[in-house]
């Protein structure tokens, strides 16, 4: 058995090791993961090794003033491609970030290029459709933020493309329960509660026409 190294209060790069936190750590990975404080004043939780090898240097503020630097030079000062990046690695990695407990919380990450250098997740979306107005969503909502799982999308493809939108079967259709209350001319809550609220059968929750003017799901 290999034992592990200790890297309490060593220093590397920007980041000082504080202790072991395989809270964040993929379920696929056997890797030791260190909580360490960066020298800008933020905590992150990274895999020992590659911090040790020098793969990771900073929380990601280094590549993030890097990023800032060259977009000023070349007056790109707040773009909105940058600003989708930041929001990725705060959801990912961020235990202070409101929607960490959806993201980083249920161990979903960045590929690692993507985290460490925000050029190469640059290069990668204007290669695949970037275009401003459009979102970033993971084709499986359960995987992570990586080349081979992400596509730019509209509001509404991605609304439709959430953990809790089921799709449900009748009549030989095949629909989530958004498109089913679109088709169906109801409102989302209304099918919603019928189908989870009120234990409503799916012919019963799908024929019957709300009433209108009533805020009830009948």
């Amino acid at each position: 058995m290999v034992k592990a190294i200790d890297m309490t209060r060593k220093r590397f790069g920007r980041l000082v090791a504080l202790h072991p936190d395989n809270s964040t750590r993929p379920k696929s990975s056997t890797a030791l993961f260190w909580k360490f404080k960066c020298d800008c004043g933020n905590t992150t939780i990274a895999n020992g090794n590659e911090v040790r090898k020098g793969k990771i240097k900073s929380c990601g503020c280094f590549h993030a003033e890097s990023a800032s630097k060259r977009f000023k030079k070349h007056g790109q000062s707040g773009s909105k491609l940058y600003d989708v990046w930041c929001s990725m690695k705060q959801r990912c990695y961020n235990p202070n970030n409101k929607d960490y407990k959806n993201y980083g919380g249920r161990g979903i990450g960045m590929e690692t290029s993507w985290r460490n250098d925000f050029s190469e997740f640059e290069q990668w979306a204007c290669k695949n459709g970037y275009r401003e107005g459009l979102s970033i969503d993971r084709i499986n909502c359960n995987g992570n933020y990586e080349s081979n799982n992400c596509r730019w999308t509209n509001q509404a493809v991605q609304a439709n493309n959430t953990r809790k939108n089921v799709v449900i079967e009748f009549q030989g259709k095949k629909h989530t329960t958004a498109e089913w209350a679109k088709i169906l001319g109801m409102t989302y809550s209304t099918l919603e509660g019928r189908l989870n609220n009120y234990g409503w059968s799916i012919e019963q929750a799908l024929t019957v026409k709300p009433i209108k003017g009533r805020n009830q799901y009948v």
